[in-house]
C-alpha cells in the first residue's frame, strides 16, 4: 500500500504475515485514523511505515514482530509499544520519526542493538507497567511511571553501540527534562552522552573525558584531589619541619631560628598544613609561603626531606593547583554553555 490515502483507521489486529523480508509496506501512505496492530498479531517479515502520516495513534500491543520500521514517520497521536511477545528477538525503528508520546513497558524494549532513535523527535515519554487481567478488561494501560533518568539512559543504550555516540537522542532526551524543570536530570544526560563518546576513545582519552564530564555534572568533585595532595603535602612538610629543614625567608628570624632562639612573636609559625594548601591552591594565601622554605643548608639523613624533595613538592603544588583551576574553570563554563 505505497502511497496510499486511507480515510480511516487500520486494524491488523490477529492477523498472520508470513513474508520473509517485508510483511507490510505503508510506506508514504497518509492514515487518517489509528493503524492497530494487537491482539495476536503476528509477522515474520518488517511492518514498515517509513515517511508515512498517522493521524491517529500507533498502537502495538499484544503482538510479535521481526521489525517495525518507522523511520520519518509523522505521527500526529501516540506510539503504543506495550505487550510485545519475544521483545528480545524485534527491532524497532524510529530515526527521524515525529510523535506526541512513547508509551512503552520495559518488558518491551529490544535486546541492545534493536532500538534505532538517531532523529527522533517526542514530547512526551511515559513508562507503564505491564498491563494487568483488570487493566485489559478496563481497556487502559499499565500504571504509570515517573520520568526516571536511569529508566531512559538504560532505553538509549540499547541502540547500537555506533549510535550511541550520535548527539541527537541524549539532546532530544535532555531538552524533555528541561521542560519538566528538570535541569540536573538534564545535565546527567549530558554526562550520560560524553561517557557514551568516550568509550569509542582510547583508554588515555576515554579517562579524561569521563573525568572531565564528570567534573561538569558536579563540580566540587575537585575538591577530592586538592584534599588529597593537600593532606600528602601536609604529612611530607610535616616531618620536615620536626627535622629542622623548612626554615624563615627572613634573614633576621632565620638568623634567630638558626640559632635556637625564639622568633619574633609578629613572625608567623609554621604550618605544614596551611603551607600546603596555600600552595595548592592559587587564589588563596595565608602569608605561610613567603615566610618559609626549605632550608638548602639542611643536611639530611634520607632523601625524604632533602632540599631537592621539599622543593619539587612545593612546585607540583603549585603547577598541579593551577591545573585543577584551570580545569574547573573550563568544567564550570562548559556547565552554563550548556
Amino acid at each position: 500500500m505505497h502511497s496510499a490515502e486511507i480515510g480511516n483507521s487500520i486494524d491488523l489486529s490477529g492477523a498472520t504475515l508470513t513474508e520473509a523480508v517485508s510483511a507490510i509496506s505503508l510506506q508514504e501512505a497518509t492514515i487518517r485514523g489509528t493503524l492497530s496492530i494487537c491482539d495476536r498479531f503476528s509477522s515474520f517479515g518488517r511492518v514498515e511505515v517509513q515517511s508515512a502520516q498517522i493521524e491517529g495513534n500507533l498502537v502495538c500491543d499484544s503482538c510479535k514482530l521481526a521489525a517495525l520500521y518507522c523511520a520519518n514517520l509523522n505521527l500526529k497521536g501516540d506510539l503504543q509499544w506495550t505487550g510485545i511477545q519475544d521483545a528480545k528477538l524485534t527491532s524497532l525503528w524510529l530515526n527521524g520519526a515525529t510523535i506526541k508520546n512513547l508509551r512503552d513497558e520495559r518488558e518491551s524494549w529490544p535486546s541492545a542493538g534493536g532500538l534505532h532513535l538517531d532523529g527522533l523527535q517526542y514530547e512526551e515519554l511515559t513508562l507503564h507497567s505491564v498491563r494487568t487481567d483488570a487493566d485489559r478488561r478496563n481497556n487502559s494501560l499499565g500504571r504509570e511511571h515517573p520520568l526516571k533518568i536511569e529508566d531512559r539512559v538504560e532505553w538509549l543504550q540499547l541502540q547500537p553501540s555506533s549510535d550511541q555516540v550520535e548527539p541527537q537522542p541524549w539532546m532530544q532526551l535532555a531538552a524533555l527534562l528541561r521542560a519538566k524543570g528538570d535541569e540536573d536530570g538534564a545535565k546527567r544526560i549530558l554526562f550520560e552522552l560524553r561517557r557514551a563518546q568516550a568509550k569509542s576513545a582510547n583508554q588515555t582519552v576515554r579517562v579524561w573525558k569521563i573525568g572531565f564530564a564528570r567534573l561538569q555534572q558536579q563540580p566540587l568533585w575537585v575538591l577530592l584531589p586538592i584534599a588529597l595532595t593537600t593532606l600528602l603535602a601536609s604529612c611530607l612538610f610535616w616531618c620536615a619541619s620536626a627535622r629542622g629543614a623548612m626554615a624563615p625567608t627572613n634573614k633576621e628570624a632565620y638568623l634567630a631560628w638558626s640559632t635556637g632562639a625564639p622568633l619574633n612573636t609578629v613572625y608567623p609559625r609554621f604550618n605544614p598544613f596551611f603551607y600546603s594548601l596555600e600552595n595548592d591552591l592559587p587564589l588563596v594565601k595565608f602569608g605561610l609561603d613567603d615566610k618559609w622554605a626549605p632550608d638548602q643548608t639542611y643536611k639530611p639523613k634520607d632523601w625524604v626531606v632533602s632540599y631537592t624533595t621539599l622543593r619539587w613538592a612545593r612546585v607540583f603544588l603549585i603547577l598541579f593547583g593551577w591545573l585543577q583551576a584551570t580545569v574547573l574553570a573550563a568544567a564550570i563554563g562548559s556547565r552554563f554553555k550548556n
